[in-house]
């Protein structure tokens, strides 16, 4: 599966229950190998088997939360990521819980499954990105500012994260602090999203010459 040949993965599961047909996890790694859609039903049938055979098998009950969640089964996808959860801990379970919530419209519940994503993988940068779309619906730029800086630290050297950056201090007042991210990255000056942004803050501040002397 890490190799992602999904047929070599379902025929070494498959010469697994061979010899055991009681190994869970061998019907857990066939399913996983029948993630394509239009295997998912079997797929189904391998993550149930796997977990009548072992009922606290948090990979089958993530795994078959996928399934539902393909199949917009939102509340199902919930009860297996929750039962995941309450065996294994996990970020990834716990960000694609908060999706299955964002789907429900359960929109503060979903926020705080993000929350605890960043608590169990504090370098998720799905998790950071939807945490910071939550603070921006509630108007709480600097909330999302915070957020995006966690981002920009797993990558310190990608231009568009300082373009973001930029906006997102425009969006909290720091005027100021835009132009002095801008200064400091030489190269923004080529970007037209980064130097209308800087304009921007110039006119906020009053300079409105120099903003224009900038756009020439």
């Amino acid at each position: 599966l890490a190799l992602k040949d999904d047929q070599a993965a379902a025929r070494a599961a498959e010469r697994a229950l061979e010899l055991d047909p009681e190994l869970g996890a061998a019907y857990r790694l066939r399913g996983m190998a029948r993630r394509r859609k239009s295997y998912q039903p079997a797929a189904l049938r391998d993550y149930e088997r796997a977990l009548e055979l072992d009922p606290r098998d948090w990979q089958a009950l993530r795994q078959r939360g996928v399934v539902w969640l393909n199949r917009e089964r939102y509340e199902s996808a919930l009860a297996d990521f929750d039962a995941s959860l309450a065996i294994r801990p996990s970020g990834a379970v716990a960000s694609i819980r908060g999706y299955a919530l964002t789907m429900l419209r359960r929109l503060d519940e979903a926020e705080r499954a993000y929350e605890r994503a960043r608590e169990l993988d504090p370098q998720n940068e799905v998790v950071l990105e939807n945490l910071i779309k939550f603070a921006l619906r509630a108007k709480d730029p600097e909330r999302a500012l915070a957020y995006h800086l966690e981002r920009v630290k797993l990558r310190p050297e990608d231009p568009q994260l300082w373009v973001e950056e930029l906006e997102l201090l425009l969006r909290g007042k720091h005027y100021e602090a835009v132009l002095q991210r801008f200064a400091q990255r030489p190269e923004l000056a080529r970007d037209p999203l980064a130097l209308t942004h800087a304009c921007s803050a110039l006119v906020e501040l009053g300079r409105l010459g120099e903003a224009l002397e900038r756009v020439e």
